[in-house]
């Protein structure tokens, strides 16, 4: 890599970030992976993003990842982007010593869209 690419890289992702993955890159992990550096141009608009996130609970009858599917259905009737779910939670409701119903309390995160906000 010559001298003014590798001060381009240390200009956008700074020098700590750069010396890490550097090391990183000399122990043969992929440079992509770890720093999020999108190969974009010098002077092209940076990408920014927000999201949000929600939390909601979901239930089932069948397990603990079907109500993970119940919450993340749930939120797409009503929300665009989602962009992942976390699970904070899991319980479940016990009947006659076995399993009755799965509950999860998940975070939902959906990434606003700048065109909704005037942007």
């Amino acid at each position: 890599m010559t001298e003014a690419r590798v001060s381009g890289l240390i200009s956008r992702v700074g020098l700590r970030e750069y010396l890490l993955l550097k090391t990183q890159l000399l122990k043969g992990e992929k440079m992509a992976e770890t720093s999020g550096y999108t190969g974009e141009k010098r002077g092209a608009a940076p990408r920014h993003s927000v999201s949000k996130c929600i939390e909601l609970t979901g239930e089932s009858e069948k397990g603990w990842d079907e109500a993970v599917r119940v919450c993340v259905a749930e939120a797409a009737q009503t929300l665009q982007n989602i962009s992942d779910v976390e699970v904070e939670e899991m319980r479940g409701t016990i009947r006659d010593g076995a399993i009755a119903s799965y509950q999860v309390r998940c975070r939902i995160s959906f990434r606003i869209d700048d065109r909704l906000r005037g942007h």
